[in-house]
């Protein structure tokens, strides 16, 4: 089933409400399903990275390893 022209698009929240599980999942995958790339990163020491997503009241901040490999929520509010 397509979006119809009518229909409001999914906010982010309603995105991620929408992931049973992130850990193991790639970037790009990723990305796909939250609407778009990230708004924030940041590298760690370890060169693994701190992604954050957000939208009106609602961000989610996921880590990811040197391969841009999930490994889970490192944060979320709203």
């Amino acid at each position: 089933l397509g979006v119809r022209a009518w229909q409001t698009p999914l906010t982010l929240r309603q995105r991620c409400a929408r992931v049973a599980v992130y850990r193991a999942r790639r970037l790009e995958e990723l990305s796909a399903l939250l609407g778009g790339p990230a708004q924030e990163m940041q590298t760690l020491p370890d060169g693994h990275t701190l992604r954050t997503w957000r939208q009106r009241g609602y961000s989610i901040t996921l880590r990811f390893d040197t391969d841009d490999v999930c490994l889970g929520v490192y944060d979320e509010h709203g």
